[in-house]
């Protein structure tokens, strides 16, 4: 499933970020400037909008938002180009519709998933319509969906799948049995950031004479064998010790092993698939891309220039070993580029997509983070077609104004160290995917009690082969009571 982005959509949207980035001079941007930008596309875009204006007489309109999001609905401006950005958005989405947004925020992360499900189903359970609208991490929340506390989106007509603010194929990708219990797209400016990237630090590929990442990228052979031989190339001993450690020497690729959990998703390795009647089905031909794709990722558990940091937390912080130049490549979120380190990084430092698997696979595909929030509406809401225009407008809005914002703050205050960057991330954009597996993985793993199957290529020194089929039994035991859910 592909963010679909149609190319003229696409190309006007950054094309008004680069105008307003220009090609030097200040790299602070103000509110002002965004605004004037992102409104011109707007206008022009405001076609795409089809949804009259309503009155409700400024009704509440509850939404519940796992804290980590808060900052997609920000209570008051500051000054801050994106916190004004999204104030407007709602703002704006208040006044179209005549009602009163109220958010309350609540701990929703994976250690405090069940209690933020809780209130969602306590209310449902209750027939309390106090919420209209939820957020809920990918991975936290959508297995919550199990028991019938959310609405079926593709019942209601007032949600168009269609429209470029939503991901490209949601129903036909992620719906199951026909069923559809949330929309992801630009209405998540989370999407955005949580998109995962591959960073390359352009002094330590200069220092070692290798091909240029880009040139690889447009034509097709960016893939992890050349991620693999360059990184190797760049494998040094700087402390002496004759022993390679990530925090003393240089080392070609790392991650965290969350961006490594998402390599199926980045390298099309689906396990499973719907059927044109909507019932999931195993993919029982995915055996020899899975090994052929483990082979690759195996590796960063053995082998001295790659590297897996399984305990890390903190990505803003672990992004420190390109920054000191002793890596060449990071694989890590698009978010990264906020934290101090990057913003300070003495070297120059480049944005690709996700590794192709090979040159075979027709085009890069770029994960988000299961942490990503989505948007559901419990069961119990009020009146769940205004609650979907309602998101209609959070997309229609976001994209319009707050993404191109957010690129033009990132393009700006981050990015411009070359052009060619601008191509990249606007490549990113129009890959980003959100596979079954890593859908729908913790479903499997917490209602079923059995292995992530969106996480399979993270697993060290396994046999691939004997580890899937181990797996496969129960697995299909689950799926047959998903293709049960009525």
């Amino acid at each position: 499933m592909r963010k679909r982005f149609p190319a003229a959509i696409s190309v006007f949207l950054l094309a008004a970020v680069l105008f307003a980035c220009g090609s030097g001079g200040d790299t602070q941007a103000s509110t002002d400037d965004v605004s004037d930008s992102v409104s011109d596309t707007a206008t022009t875009e405001e076609s795409l909008f089809k949804i009259p204006r309503e009155d409700h007489d400024g009704r509440d309109f509850t939404i519940l938002v796992p804290t980590d999001y808060a900052y997609e609905f920000p209570e008051e401006t500051d000054g801050e180009v994106m916190n004004d950005i999204l104030f407007d958005r709602n703002a704006q989405a208040e006044d179209y519709f005549g009602i009163n947004i109220i958010c309350r925020f609540e701990p929703g992360h994976w250690d405090s998933k069940e209690t933020y499900n809780k209130l969602i189903s306590e209310a449902v359970l209750a027939g309390d319509s106090v919420y209209d609208l939820t957020g809920g991490m990918i991975s936290c929340t959508v297995p919550a969906f199990m028991q019938g506390i959310f609405a079926d989106i593709n019942q209601y007509p007032d949600i168009d799948l269609d429209n470029p603010w939503w991901f490209e194929g949601l129903r036909e990708d992620l719906s199951i049995n026909r069923r559809l219990w949330f929309v992801v797209g630009d209405a998540s400016i989370s999407v955005y950031k949580n998109a995962v990237v591959t960073y390359f630090n352009k002094q330590v590929l200069e220092d070692h004479n290798l091909e240029d990442p880009y040139a690889l990228t447009r034509e097709g052979s960016w893939t992890m064998e050349k991620l693999l031989q360059m990184s190797e190339a760049v494998l040094a001993d700087l402390n002496g010790d004759s022993v390679i450690k990530p925090d003393d020497d240089r080392i070609g690729c790392y991650l965290q092993d969350v961006p490594l959990r998402l390599a199926g998703n980045a390298f099309d390795v689906r396990i499973f698939d719907l059927d044109s009647d909507g019932k999931v089905v195993r993919n029982t031909g995915v055996m020899e891309r899975l090994i052929e794709a483990y082979e690759y990722t195996k590796l960063f558990f053995e082998v001295d220039y790659l590297y897996d940091n399984e305990a890390a937390v903190d990505f803003m912080q672990i992004v420190s070993t390109l920054a000191e130049d002793r890596a060449l490549f990071h694989i890590s979120y698009l978010y990264v580029t906020e934290s101090d380190i990057m913003r300070n990084m003495k070297s120059d430092f480049g944005i690709l997509p996700y590794p192709k698997l090979n040159e075979e696979q027709e085009s890069h595909i770029t994960p988000i983070a299961t942490s990503t929030n989505l948007l559901f509406i419990p069961l119990t809401a009020s009146d769940i077609p205004l609650t979907c225009r309602v998101a209609e407008a959070f997309g229609y809005f976001n994209m319009t104004q707050t993404v191109p914002a957010y690129y033009e703050v990132a393009l700006q205050e981050k990015y411009t160290r070359d052009n060619e960057v601008r191509d990249m991330l606007s490549l990113i954009r129009g890959s980003m995917r959100l596979s079954f597996d890593c859908c729908y993985g913790t479903t499997f793993q917490l209602n079923g009690g059995m292995s992530n199957p969106g996480t399979l290529l993270a697993f060290a020194k396994k046999d691939m082969a004997s580890f899937y089929e181990s797996k496969v039994a129960a697995w299909d035991v689950f799926v047959e009571k998903l293709n049960a859910i009525e």
